[in-house]
């Protein structure tokens, strides 16, 4: 963590280390046991917690320490922590969320669930988010003191979680990541690999993504570029999606918020309820586009969607490549269309 240009580093030797670059390092915060989380910072202290059960406050301005929460039974605190509404959070082994408020000094418990938190919890909507090892994702309005399950996943979860487009994303360790849009109430896998996920994900450019014990980095977008089409008609958007997405079916989505350069394709059960989205962006063709063919890339289209139609059974991959030098015409007419 950096503080006034600075760095801080807990340590399993139990203690705290400050970096100071211009004039070596010391050690700042002695605690019992194992510091392994990486801190927060609020109104000019530091604030980590141990292996000891405690959360340690550090004042760089005098240079003192305190413990500031007592978990229950002797249990770690693993969470880095969170600041949320001028109060701290963190996460206890003991299988509770704590709040502590500086300006009064009391702690308070205001998340309970069945299994160990790793994690540091995230803000969305002025509302907390905290992943349990019981497999599931808890929010906590502090308006109504209320908490409530907003994602249940297969395996434990020691993801802190990501904001992404107003939506949360948590890895578990049942190898997937899980998408939960507060507007809908509704969760999703949006990304499946062969390993735990334990790490939070990061966003960068418009996509997101997360490391798995697998080996590899998965990237995932809600967006997604058609190019150029020449109409948004819905049947032009779908069949534009599903050919550069071959072993996509396209027969339950629907488009919805449509604009001349984007549309959401939604999915739909029986129930007419809505579940996942994709944002494809486009741009239509103007006149002297449409005028100009790439026969290649036609004929590729009529291909697709000739052996799709007529093989609903068949996943279509790819075309590699097709020879339009040797190629027979007959019976082609072009027609104008004139108001």
């Amino acid at each position: 963590m950096v503080f006034n240009n600075k760095l801080y580093f807990g340590s399993w030797d139990k203690n705290v280390y400050e970096y100071d670059p211009a004039t070596g390092q010391q050690m700042v915060i002695k605690a019992n046991s194992v510091v392994q989380s990486s801190g927060v910072v609020f109104n000019n202290k530091l604030y980590f917690g141990s292996w000891d059960k405690n959360v340690y406050e550090y004042d760089p301005a005098t240079g003192q320490q305190k413990i500031i929460i007592k978990a229950n039974k002797n249990n770690w605190v693993h969470s880095s922590g969170v600041v949320f509404n001028n109060k701290l959070y963190f996460g206890s082994w003991d299988k509770n969320v704590y709040e502590y408020d500086p300006a009064t000094g009391q702690q308070m418990v205001i998340i309970t669930t069945k299994g160990a938190i790793f994690a540091s919890g995230i803000i969305l909507n002025n509302k907390l988010y905290f992943g349990s090892f019981d497999h599931n994702v808890y929010e906590y309005d502090p308006a109504t003191g209320q908490q409530k399950t907003v994602i249940k996943t297969e395996e434990g979860i020691r993801s802190s979680g990501v904001v992404f487009n107003n939506k949360l994303y948590f890895g578990s360790i049942d190898h997937k990541v899980y998408e939960y849009n507060p507007t809908t109430g509704q969760q999703k896998v949006v990304i499946t690999t062969n390993g735990e996920i334990k790490s939070s994900g990061i966003v960068f450019n418009n996509k997101l993504y997360f490391g798995s014990g697998d080996g590899n980095i998965y990237e995932y977008s809600n967006y997604y570029n058609l190019g150029q089409i020449n109409n948004n008609s819905d049947n032009t958007i779908l069949n534009e999606l599903n050919y550069l997405n071959p072993d996509l079916d396209i027969s339950p989505l629907e488009t919805v918020n449509k604009t001349n350069n984007s549309s959401i394709i939604k999915k739909n059960n029986s129930n007419n309820k809505y579940f996942g989205e994709v944002i494809v962006n486009y741009k239509i063709k103007n006149k002297d586009e449409i005028s100009t063919i790439d026969l290649n890339e036609l004929i590729k289209k009529a291909s697709f969607f000739k052996f799709r139609d007529e093989n609903p059974n068949l996943k279509f991959k790819e075309i590699n490549y097709i020879d339009i030098n040797n190629l027979n015409f007959s019976d082609i007419e072009i027609t104008k269309k004139e108001n």
